[in-house]
């Protein structure tokens, strides 16, 4: 995802062509032993929930206006982020990162997974081999839902690790989502590969609808008029209530000036929708 110098990744090459035409707001985060830490202003974030949406409030954003900022700014993000020294790898990556790209009422989200690790050949202890639990849990729940997707399960683990409620959406949800799985051709790695790649096909199985939110003017319309109308059935009863509350039950009426003014208006909401103005010769 990110590359080298001589060779930048698909992030680099991502946001030079995007910064081209575009202005981007960014944010940046980490998932560290199942905590969410913001790489851009450090600090720790928590998750919250909406009406069935995920979000991590406080998460700062910055505004890109040219690749040469972005360079600046994710420059110094990485700097934040958690890495450690295995066996296998000087600088092997300790979380999974998240970087969010944002313009106008669109969304665009680029993970950096951390690679699942056999503790035998990293030879991870203490804080290294907690950090590799974690890892390999999260990708361990993350595989999960896949399954569960595929069998449409009633339940889908999404809340089982803070990856996959981040990446709720992304997964079987309202969103477009390419997978890029990285192997490597070294009979040594020969298990990790083969997970890796069945993880990869499970993956390209499901379907995901994305669609683009709209809103119904005729159905804002018509709800618009219904709270009117509820508004008005209110004040109808109010005016029956209280000529029903007074003493002398004998002399009980409505208050017809009242009632017919309500109903004109109810009639002129009725007619709101199809009367057009007419064209002037």
């Amino acid at each position: 995802m990110i590359g080298t110098k001589k060779s930048p990744g698909l992030i680099y090459n991502i946001l030079k062509d995007l910064l081209a035409d575009l202005e981007i707001d960014i944010s940046y985060l980490e998932i560290y032993n199942e905590k969410i830490y913001d790489l851009l202003e450090p600090k720790q974030l928590f998750l919250r929930e909406r009406e069935n949406t995920v979000f991590v409030p406080d998460l700062f954003n910055k505004k890109i206006t040219n690749y040469s900022e972005f360079i600046d700014v994710f420059e110094k993000g990485n700097l934040n982020r958690r890495t450690g020294e295995t066996k296998l790898n000087k600088f092997s990556s300790r979380s999974h990162s998240i970087l969010r790209l944002m313009n106008k009422n669109t969304k665009f989200y680029l993970v950096d997974l951390a690679g699942s690790e056999n503790n035998r050949k990293t030879g991870n202890t203490g804080i290294r081999l907690t950090e590799s639990n974690n890892i390999n849990k999260s990708l361990f729940v993350l595989g999960n839902v896949v399954n569960s997707i595929l069998r449409n399960d009633i339940r889908i683990p999404y809340r089982d690790s803070k990856l996959t409620r981040l990446l709720q959406d992304s997964i079987g949800g309202n969103s477009l989502c390419y997978v890029i799985a990285n192997i490597i051709d070294d009979v040594n790695y020969l298990d990790e590969t083969l997970n890796t790649l069945k993880f990869a096909c499970k993956s390209r199985k499901i379907v995901n609808v994305p669609r683009t939110e709209t809103i119904n003017i005729n159905q804002k319309f018509d709800n618009s008029n219904k709270n009117k109308n509820e508004s008005h059935n209110k004040n109808i009863n109010k005016i029956m209530l209280d000529n029903y509350n007074n003493k002398n039950v004998t002399k009980l009426k409505f208050n017809e000036k009242n009632i017919n003014k309500i109903n004109v208006t109810d009639k002129n909401i009725l007619t709101d929708k199809t009367n057009t103005p007419k064209k002037q010769n």
